[in-house]
């Protein structure tokens, strides 16, 4: 099974991480601290406050919030942010194989590959039984206990 070109996506996809999650964390904090300086001012209460500031935060997502703080070089906890993008990476290539191997027979080649707004990995995938589009979708409704994230894999005839 070929491999390769889902390594490459997802070195470059811990590459732009390493490189922008610092440049979007100080995004997300000024945002909030603008918000701040408004509530401060009398333009909003505290509870337009949080509420305005748990939507920033969502927007950004949760690897922007979590992650941001320890994202830059100098921050002695680097390193865990470093073993973050490595064991999710890992983690987003075997749900990719597995999710493959089960369809179409494993990996030939990428069409286009992308992290989708979830997360996760979508795109479309050649392999030796045939092409597969992936795409995640956030699930939910009627008798459902909460949101979540619902991965479709779909052959392509």
């Amino acid at each position: 099974m070929n491999t390769q070109p889902i390594d490459d996506f997802l070195d470059n996809w811990k590459n732009w991480c390493i490189e922008n999650i610092p440049l979007l964390y100080k995004e997300m904090r000024d945002n909030i601290k603008q918000q701040y300086a408004r509530m401060d001012d009398g333009e909003i209460t505290y509870r337009e406050y949080a509420r305005i500031k748990t939507g920033i935060e969502q927007r950004y997502g949760s690897t922007i919030k979590d992650w941001g703080p320890i994202s830059k070089p100098s921050n002695p906890y680097y390193d865990r942010f470093l073993d973050y993008l490595d064991k999710e990476a890992e983690a987003k290539k075997t749900k990719l194989i597995a999710r493959c191997h089960d369809k179409i027979g494993g990996v030939d080649s990428i069409d286009w590959l992308e992290i989708g707004r979830t997360g996760e990995l979508e795109g479309i995938i050649n392999g030796p039984e045939g092409r597969l589009h992936l795409h995640a979708v956030l699930a939910g409704g009627y008798n459902i206990q909460c949101l979540h994230v619902r991965f479709l894999t779909n052959k392509i005839r």
